[in-house]
């Protein structure tokens, strides 16, 4: 059973406005800035990295899994368990307001890695192996 089961909502509005929906039984669709996912959707089981923000600074870094998730009075919920260090952590985030300021971020491996590699080449753009139009050539015999 999920967390969600509890805390009834109404799926249909948010499910249209493209805010927060369940995703078969295990995934679920949250439209927020905080969620730097694929596709916006965050899977039960699946390990993410967790960034926490004070101010414009990263105050902390985990290597959480993601529990089980749940809408209830405009918030989204995530309950996370950090795998270094056996805590479990409720993270919450007010939906449908104008204010975007995370005080955490949620990160899959794929889209970390991507910032980090774009962020790599418009620092060093000397290592990257696109440089000036060129491509590296393989010859397959």
């Amino acid at each position: 059973m999920r967390l969600q089961d509890f805390f009834p909502y109404d799926t249909i509005i948010l499910g249209l406005l493209q805010v927060y929906h369940g995703v078969g039984t295990n995934s679920f669709f949250i439209n927020q800035p905080c969620i730097m996912v694929k596709d916006r959707i965050v899977t039960t089981g699946q390990t993410y990295f967790l960034f926490s923000y004070f101010g414009n600074q990263v105050s902390a870094s985990s290597i959480v899994k993601l529990i089980d998730t749940f809408y209830f009075d405009d918030h989204v919920y995530l309950l996370l368990a950090d795998l270094l260090t056996d805590e479990v952590l409720l993270r919450n985030q007010p939906l449908n307001t104008g204010d975007s300021k995370c005080q955490w971020k949620l990160f899959d491996v794929n889209t970390l890695r991507d910032i980090l590699f774009a962020k790599d080449e418009l620092k060093y753009p000397e290592r990257s192996i696109h440089y000036n139009d060129d491509l590296l050539e393989f010859d397959y015999k």
